[in-house]
């Protein structure tokens, strides 16, 4: 599995802790360590070090969960059509990302892998989605 940086997270991004569960970062601290769980409140999260944490792949059955539909007989997932506001198209093959939301379009390509990544994309394009793992 891939290796993260302190610097690949942002405060609401979805990793996987030590034991593979899914969870959400809350806090992160300039000493390379997290507070993660449903919320910052100490009842409710606990202290992660980033090594302790890896990245949650982008699979179909994540794309299906978040309401992304197959289009045709690539392995790519749309919300939305591409004349639509917003537009979400993920391509697993090439790795890429088209968020189009007013006039915002990102795309990256070679380089989306990982569901903190699309959360990125989607915050940078101005949509408000919570991702579901």
């Amino acid at each position: 599995m891939a290796e993260l940086k302190i610097s690949d997270l942002s405060v609401g991004d979805l990793v996987l802790n030590k034991k593979g569960f899914p969870t959400k970062v809350q806090v992160i601290t300039s000493e390379g360590n997290m507070r993660c769980g449903e919320d910052a409140k100490p009842e409710h999260s606990v202290h992660i070090w980033i090594t302790d944490v890896s990245p949650i792949p982008i699979t179909p059955e994540i794309l299906e969960k978040n309401g992304f539909r197959k289009n045709g007989k690539y392995n790519e997932w749309n919300i939305g059509e591409w004349n639509e506001n917003p537009f979400i198209g993920v391509s697993l093959d090439r790795q890429s990302l088209r968020v189009r939301h007013f006039d915002n379009d990102i795309f990256i390509e070679d380089k989306v892998l990982f569901v903190h990544q699309l959360q990125h994309a989607l915050r940078l394009a101005g949509v408000e989605k919570e991702i579901e793992v």
